[in-house]
């Protein structure tokens, strides 16, 4: 599955590996970088140089999709920048984004492995999850507090680092949650530059 959209001039297109869910990880992943580095390869032809293609974390840990396995294909096929779907890692992992160091450290991975322009004008996702063992279960809103992740410690993150992050609602109601998310985050850019 593919989403586009139009970003400062250019167009990122976002992608998740929901056809490869039955390949082990290993095929899984060679496939992925023989595909979409035809697909890179192709674009070159035909002149599109300005297209970033995001691969998606995915929710369910028998697919393709870890956040480890999602760097890897950004560091071994040009034109790749990571989509990273909060809910998503927290399915994933059994819920472990809790806390404003979970999502630091996830950060800080990707400016590592990436660099720093990556990380700050990344291409994030973010609702609540329901989740279960396998992982995602279901997205659920943000008003509906008994799930996570904490769309605070993402804004306080982003607030501290001065990122300059696109982030798309996934929410079942997305322009209700698309509002808060911008309510909390614009609120905590307002408090960091009180305190400078």
């Amino acid at each position: 599955m593919c989403n586009s959209r139009q970003l400062d001039g250019r167009a990122f297109g976002s992608i998740s590996f929901r056809v490869l869910c039955k390949q082990p990880p290993k095929d899984a992943m060679e496939l992925c970088v023989k595909a979409i580095s035809d697909v890179v390869e192709s674009m070159k032809a035909f002149g599109i140089v300005k297209v970033k293609l995001g691969p998606e974390t995915a929710g369910s840990s028998s697919r393709l999709g870890s956040l480890d396995e999602v760097l890897t294909l950004c560091e071994r096929v040009d034109s790749m920048e990571p989509v990273v779907d909060w809910a998503h890692v927290h399915a994933r992992d059994g819920g472990k984004l809790k806390t404003v160091s979970d999502f630091q450290k996830i950060v800080d991975v990707i400016e590592k492995r990436l660099g720093t322009d990556v990380i700050r004008n990344f291409h994030c996702h973010f609702t609540h999850i329901e989740f279960t063992d396998k992982g995602e279960k279901r997205h659920r809103t943000l008003s509906e507090t008994e799930y996570g992740p904490d769309f605070q410690f993402l804004a306080t993150v982003i607030a501290e680092l001065g990122l300059r992050p696109v982030i798309v609602s996934e929410s079942p109601i997305l322009d209700v949650d698309a509002r808060k998310m911008r309510n909390i985050l614009l609120w905590e850019l307002e408090k960091r530059e009180s305190h400078k």
